[in-house]
């Protein structure tokens, strides 16, 4: 036996369980409740000792609660119980990890009537972090965010109708208020993930921003779904331990030991962008279909001491503003990001944007086309920068200055 196989067997548990309970109760509401509390079991047979789960509602600072919830996972060392029962525990929103709306057959009325209730909860008030909250991880990240969850046994449609369902019910509410995850044992998981624009790859799913004023990257986000069969429930798992090891007081789960090395196919469904005002909306036709780098503005950087070429720093459309990316053959950079900042006084950060490449992107900042073009042209100092035309890699670039004029030239182009 290993990890991934003891997971797997504790899904085909659960469908059984379902199966006898549907089979053996004909009172629809009694059977619901037994559903829950299969669920509930599990989740207190599983998960670390930190956290329980139970059903009730949910409670914020400023008294606003929420609907009845199928099952509330929360912080059981560090949250005060305000009423307790059996099935209606009253529990604070700055303790609650998750809540999960539990389905026998889910369908798309079904997914609407759990959207609702996730989005009630979602609406309720947290706290912010202060000197109160205890470290959670050696990392300084934590998390407030209630994680958003549909759990159902079963589906009276696919997983990719569902997924459809899905992107139309969101069309009407704020992305921060959006189901997370939806989990269909034995069938599969609906979700988000981000990528990078220059990487093929996922870089991991997405639970939710950390705060409300978080840096607005150059990242997308992608609704999928993924087909996975037998591994559904170790998803589910994955997803909520990874979720759970962060939120507001440290679990860990090893993707590999759970999921196993098996690939499984996932399929991009409709990418997101945020604009500046940290909205969520589809993304712009300039990032569609090998559109980016051709919409892209670059400016060559050449020394001022001997006209080497230093790198090329380059403008990325991005819905109200645009993003700064550098590759070249100097590290970090600072010295090229920061006229920028400077000149629209305001704040930004940089990150990689590719594995093993020199390649870095700034976080979305007001900047216009025009406004770059204006910068740069005015960049003063141990570089200067050219404006280049051409779809030649940067194994072609012209190395030198005088190099960069002879082509300008070429081209009939005053540079």
């Amino acid at each position: 036996m290993n990890i991934q196989e003891l997971i797997s067997q504790a899904g085909k548990h659960l469908r059984d369980e379902f199966e006898r309970i549907k089979n053996t109760n004909p009172h629809y509401a009694d059977r619901g409740s037994e559903t829950e509390k299969i669920l509930q079991d599990f989740l207190n047979n599983h998960l670390p000792k930190r956290f329980a789960a139970g059903s009730g509602f949910i409670i914020d600072q400023q008294n606003n609660i929420s609907p009845q919830t199928d099952v509330i996972i929360y912080d059981a060392l560090n949250s005060p119980i305000y009423r307790y029962g059996p099935n209606s525990l009253i529990l604070p929103s700055d303790n609650v990890a998750a809540a999960i709306e539990v389905k026998s057959s889910l369908c798309k009325d079904e997914l609407e009537d759990a959207s609702k209730k996730i989005s009630l909860i979602k609406k309720l008030l947290k706290t912010p972090i202060t000197h109160v909250d205890q470290p959670v991880t050696f990392d300084s990240l934590i998390t407030t965010k209630t994680l958003g969850i549909v759990f159902a046994y079963d589906s009276k449609t696919s997983i990719e109708t569902l997924s459809d369902n899905l992107r139309e019910i969101n069309q009407d509410l704020p992305y921060d208020q959006w189901i997370d995850n939806v989990v269909v044992l034995d069938k599969g998981v609906i979700g988000y993930i981000l990528q990078n624009p220059f990487e093929k790859d996922f870089m991991g799913w997405f639970g939710g921003a950390e705060s409300s004023e978080f840096p607005v990257l150059p990242i997308y986000l992608h609704l999928v779904k993924e087909d996975l069969g037998e591994l559904t429930l170790n998803r589910f798992i994955v997803n909520l331990m990874a979720h759970l090891t962060f939120y507001r007081r440290r679990s860990t789960v090893v993707l590999e030991s759970v999921m196993g090395k098996k690939n499984s196919q996932c399929m991009t469904l409709q990418g997101y962008q945020f604009n500046l005002k940290r909205e969520i909306v589809p993304v712009e036709a300039s990032h569609l279909d090998g559109n980016l780098l051709p919409s892209m503005v670059k400016f060559n950087l050449y020394s001022t001491k001997d006209g080497i070429f230093v790198g090329q720093i380059a403008w990325i459309p991005w819905q109200d503003g645009g993003a700064l990316s550098y590759s070249g053959r100097l590290g970090p950079p600072t010295l090229f990001f920061q006229p920028y900042f400077k000149a629209l006084k305001t704040r930004g950060i940089f990150i990689p944007g590719m594995k093993n490449n020199n390649l870095w992107l700034s976080s979305v900042i007001p900047l216009s086309k025009e406004k770059f073009i204006e910068i740069s042209e005015t960049i003063k100092g141990q570089v200067i920068a050219k404006y280049y035309v051409g779809d030649e890699d940067i194994k072609d670039f012209p190395k030198t200055l005088n190099e960069y004029n002879k082509l300008m030239e070429k081209k009939k182009i005053n540079p």
